[in-house]
């Protein structure tokens, strides 16, 4: 095996989390890692599970391929929702078929496999941990210099957007204008911070904020900024 997949395991049985989510890439892969989970866990302790889209998984597509129902997904997600026992965990081994539009509350734990192609992917999977206290954890290659750089990278990014956060949250609130009480009154004040636009016949066709406007004409229209 793998120092990346012993890791895997390594991690799974320090932390022992109740329901784990490991994204993979690749539908065959996908099952593959299932196997090598379901060989090197405890299956008295562990449960694991894997789910990846309709259609064949196997490494060679051809006669004699073996493929994936969506009954045997509904399945698989099935026994990951369900209650994992007293001193038992589950692990639900998936593709991106699961980054989105599914929703385990009592997730505790997602690992990102061989990492995700995009920042939004990334967003994605790491909103699956649903639990309090939930973990995310990116597993890379340490060994491939240029993985590790990336990853890096993509910390300092992330420390980044939380601080700039922090700060942003802790500026202190604005406060907002009064509301209106009807709408004409709505209409009127906004007419007062706004352009109106008009057809060559002379109908209106368009009611634009100054502030917007303003950074069309500096940011698109201009050339050059006076």
């Amino acid at each position: 095996a793998s120092p990346k997949l012993l890791a895997l395991v390594q991690h799974l049985r320090e932390t022992r989390p109740a329901k784990c989510i490991v994204f993979i890439t690749r539908r065959a892969a996908c099952r593959l890692l299932h196997g090598f989970l379901s060989a090197a866990l405890d299956v008295g302790c562990w449960e694991v599970c894997w789910a990846c889209r309709e259609g064949p998984v196997a490494i060679a597509r051809g006669r004699g391929s073996e493929g994936y129902s969506e009954r045997q997904f509904d399945a698989a997600l099935d026994a990951f929702r369900g209650e994992a026992g007293p001193g038992r965990h589950k692990v639900l081994v998936c593709t991106s078929v699961l980054e989105e539009g599914i929703d385990v509350p009592s997730c505790d734990a997602v690992i990102d496999f061989d990492g995700a192609t995009t920042s939004q992917r990334r967003q994605q999977r790491m909103g699956r941990a649903r639990a309090q206290n939930a973990r995310f954890v990116e597993m890379i290659d340490c060994s491939d210099e240029g993985e590790r750089a990336k990853a890096e990278a993509r910390i300092a990014r992330l420390q980044g957007w939380q601080e700039l956060t922090v700060k942003e949250l802790g500026g202190g609130a604005r406060r907002l204008p009064p509301a209106p009480q009807s709408a004409e009154a709505a209409a009127s004040e906004l007419m007062k911070r706004a352009i109106c636009a008009t057809a060559p016949d002379g109908r209106p066709c368009g009611v634009l904020p100054m502030a917007r406007s303003r950074e069309l004409l500096a940011d698109v229209y201009c050339d050059s900024r006076l």
